[in-house]
């Protein structure tokens, strides 16, 4: 049901990498693990997430379970597979991540701020801090002169002297 609402047409036909990743090849061309293959090649079942894209061109994620079908045997004929939208929880263990990130900074910056009185080091490291937390490649620290209704930036990192000599008030 996933899959047709996905697709948003009927699916008798189409290949799951058609229809799900909106790709030519299968999912395993692309570097992705690919639950089918797996349980033909162990007969085991095989659990595994992808990123699938929805009939309106969004991203979802959906946890794959796919199961073997035997004969008496033991021999794979079909493979089952039972998908289950988790894009409310993949999209919350990301924030989840990023807050433990952010948190982890604030941290570092605390002991930047408890090991140092020069305003110098500590707003460099802080800067450098920032810096990483936003997978940036530079910024920098402005402060406000409230007298003369400007901010300076005081210190930079990653950006252009000339750059800064232009936004620099």
């Amino acid at each position: 049901k996933v899959a047709t609402m996905n697709a948003g047409h009927d699916l008798i036909g189409q290949l799951c990498h058609q229809v799900l990743h909106a790709s030519s090849v299968p999912c395993w061309a692309e570097g992705h693990e690919c639950p089918t293959q797996a349980v033909f090649a162990t007969g085991k079942n095989h659990r595994t997430v992808h990123r699938h894209v929805d009939a309106g061109g969004g991203l979802r994620y959906h946890e794959i379970l796919a199961s073997p079908v035997v004969d008496a045997s033991g021999k794979v004929l079909h493979v089952i597979e039972l998908l289950r939208d988790v894009t409310d929880r993949m999209k919350s263990e990301e924030q989840i991540v990023q807050k433990n990130k952010e948190l982890t900074t604030l941290n570092s910056i605390s002991g930047i701020l408890n090991r140092s009185l020069k305003p110098d080091e500590i707003f460099t490291k802080v800067l450098d801090k920032m810096i990483e937390l936003l997978g940036m490649d530079g910024g920098g620290i402005f402060f406000l002169d409230e007298s003369a209704k400007e901010m300076i930036c005081q210190y930079h990192k990653g950006i252009l002297e000339d750059y800064v000599k232009m936004l620099g008030r």
